[in-house]
């Protein structure tokens, strides 16, 4: 019995020396080798998609760790990123899924899946696999803005017409992470080695660059094809107050969007992002919460659609001012102040979203003498009412209301910089013999207009699933004005 136990004994330690020197000697040098510069990368087509990577073709996809492998050691990221709209922004997100079948495809091809897969499905990108089957059959279409795609881009750079990176322009570089021994072939052992040297792991999936504005642009800041701006965050963020480094109020991206509590980026909270690792003063977090209430809405998700709700309640507020009676008339404004956030409210996509004023003015009696920014039968909003947002024209003066970016040739916008509010005015004529009115103001929001997701969640969900998207009210106020 003895005999046996030393014998396995020295066969595991042999095996452990031999790991090791495998290990040593796959790290040999590592610090010696060329690091990547841009300027040597090569000259490659992805269609309308700015992503690059280093051989200039599409990557190997066996460099692509599934989500999943991370959560081995990163649990609690991952079961944060798996709720958020970066885990769900490919053929997971509904709307997003039936809107390139419905218009980007039929209308321009396979250029319409290129030209948003660079950010809303990388991983079918890069590895070449779009469009090679009915879209959405890929795994890699299903896996969403995956860690992967995030944590090995080794750089972006500024988009040609916009000179601010835009329309995915980043380079992947899986390439560069060094693979530790056993990577493809025995996963147990390669987890060891992760534990047992975790230095050069760390090195490979992190960088400064991660927690530059900058970065985030290269997705949130998105043009048509024609160079039209579609969508501007990056811009809005970098023009905002926020965006000075010697201000007390300095703020990137991830400040607001990954702070450790949603909502509140100015609290800290500790702990670990790897299991059984190094206790940290702050800890991010990766649910990346914002503005979209409607994916955690559509997919059950009672504790995702709270922190976002919160997160919207956080950034404006409402109020009544300039209330006054004269000549038969009764006139006031709603003044709405983007008090929190560092973009335009709204942000995005704003020929969709919808932030609107829904005011109601009523009499002693609760009889209602005013009202503006109601939903109609079909959960439409008065066309009357006061509404932030964008307007998008194609070349023909057409205004474009599905959403197809590729033809914008003109944008008007009514929306919220920063630190600054706007106003509804609103007037009617004043019955005789009121003595009081009660003003009621709410700010509402919702992600894009009712007959928009009438359209693209017609196969979502079962035969009778409620399709209705869900309304935040973002700020509330009332105020009482006595007559004379």
């Amino acid at each position: 019995m003895k005999k046996k136990v030393i014998a396995s004994l020295l066969f595991s330690l042999t095996i452990c020396v031999i790991v090791a020197v495998m290990y040593k000697e796959a790290r040999m040098n590592i610090d010696d080798e060329p690091k990547f510069s841009l300027a040597e990368e090569q000259s490659k087509d992805f269609g309308l998609s700015n992503v690059k990577t280093i051989s200039g073709n599409p990557v190997d996809p066996h460099l692509l760790t599934e989500s999943e492998d991370c959560a081995k050691c990163h649990q609690n990221s991952f079961d944060e990123w798996k709720v958020s709209a970066h885990a769900r922004s490919a053929a997971n997100d509904p709307i997003y899924e039936s809107h390139e079948e419905t218009f980007a495809v039929k209308e321009i091809g396979q250029d319409g899946i290129t030209f948003c897969a660079g950010c809303h499905t990388p991983e079918a990108l890069v590895t070449g696999s779009v469009g090679k089957t009915k879209w959405t059959s890929s795994k890699y279409e299903q896996a969403g803005t995956s860690c992967i795609m995030c944590h090995a881009i080794s750089d972006v750079f500024p988009d040609e017409r916009q000179g601010i990176p835009a329309d995915a322009s980043y380079v992947f570089s899986p390439e560069l992470v060094h693979e530790y021994p056993f990577a493809n072939t025995n996963k147990a052992l390669e987890s060891f080695l992760i534990r047992s040297a975790p230095k050069r792991h760390a090195s490979d999936f992190s960088s400064k660059l991660y927690k530059e504005a900058e970065y985030c642009s290269s997705c949130h800041t998105q043009a048509a094809p024609n160079g039209k701006i579609e969508q501007d965050t990056y811009r809005e963020w970098l023009n905002s107050p926020y965006a000075d480094p010697n201000s007390s109020e300095f703020s990137t991206c991830i400040d607001c969007h990954m702070a450790p509590v949603p909502g509140e980026r100015d609290k800290e909270v500790a702990g670990r992002t790897t299991d059984g690792g190094k206790y940290k003063k702050k800890v991010l977090d990766h649910r990346f919460v914002g503005g979209n209430q409607a994916l955690p809405y559509l997919y059950g998700d009672q504790e995702m659609f709270k922190l976002t709700e919160k997160m919207l309640k956080s950034a404006a507020e409402i109020e009544i001012v300039d209330a006054k009676q004269e000549n038969g008339k009764f006139d006031f404004k709603v003044k709405v102040t983007n008090k929190g956030a560092g973009h335009n409210l709204p942000t995005g996509a704003t020929d969709l979203r919808q932030l609107w004023i829904d005011v109601e003015a009523v009499d002693e009696n609760g009889k209602i003498l005013f009202a503006s920014g109601k939903l109609d039968e079909k959960m439409e909003v008065d066309p009357n009412a006061v509404m932030f947002h964008s307007k998008f024209y194609d070349e023909k003066g057409n205004l474009i209301d599905y959403h197809q970016v590729w033809r914008i040739a003109r944008r008007e916008d009514h929306l919220i910089p920063p630190k600054q509010s706007k106003y509804g005015e609103y007037s009617f004529t004043l019955p005789k013999n009121v003595k009081k009115i009660t003003i009621h103001a709410k700010l509402r929001y919702r992600v894009s207009p009712q007959y928009f997701a009438n359209v693209t969640l017609r196969e979502f969900g079962d035969p009778g699933t409620d399709r209705t998207l869900p309304i935040t009210d973002m700020a509330v106020t009332k105020k009482v004005i006595q007559l004379d």
